[in-house]
């Protein structure tokens, strides 16, 4: 057996040794790794520290895919969070950050700073997306989504009919709806 993995590791290296680009690749991957601010001493929980990474690999890992709409954009974390990550530990804990749960800016043009960011569940905080469809029907305004589960639709239904026949057709098919629960 331990021959085996004596020629395994063997035939493994020959193979790197011929293939130099592969090797080169390789170490620069691990030279442009991101390096994320560490948790450790903190009493985060694992959503907290799921949404502190997270948070910072969007700001500042150009690797990540949503760095464009983030980092990308000049979206920072403040330095307070950054250089201290026990005071976002801190404000998350009294803000009650749970699983489930977002990291929203209220202005959207600025940074993560304790005064800019508010704990959201996921719902509140895609209704709140500018990729968000706004539907307003006899003066009330939702998202969508939110039309769809106040009128026992199917998931996604508004969405393909926006997509597929236009606003309009959406507003109607949610008229429509009203009226037939009603009756």
């Amino acid at each position: 057996m331990r021959r085996k993995e004596g020629v395994d590791k063997a035939i493994a290296f020959i193979r790197e040794e011929n293939e130099p680009d592969k090797i080169s690749k390789r170490k620069n991957q691990k030279a442009n790794r991101f390096k994320c601010p560490s948790l450790r001493g903190t009493n985060a929980t694992e959503a907290i520290a799921n949404s502190y990474h997270s948070m910072v690999r969007r700001c500042y890992n150009p690797e990540n895919d949503a760095y464009p709409r983030y980092g990308g954009k000049g979206i920072k974390v403040c330095a307070a969070w950054i250089d201290h990550p026990a005071s976002f530990v801190r404000w998350a804990t009294e803000n009650n950050l749970q699983k489930g749960e977002t990291i929203d800016r209220i202005d959207p043009t600025k940074g993560y700073s304790p005064e800019n960011c508010r704990v959201l569940s996921r719902s509140e905080n895609s209704k709140r997306a500018r990729t968000a469809h706004r539907i307003t029907v006899h003066g009330v305004t939702d998202t969508a989504s939110g039309w769809e589960r106040a009128l026992g639709m199917k998931r996604g239904q508004l969405n393909y009919i926006i997509r597929s026949r236009g606003m309009d057709a959406a507003i109607q098919t949610i008229k429509d709806t009203i009226v037939a629960t009603a009756t």
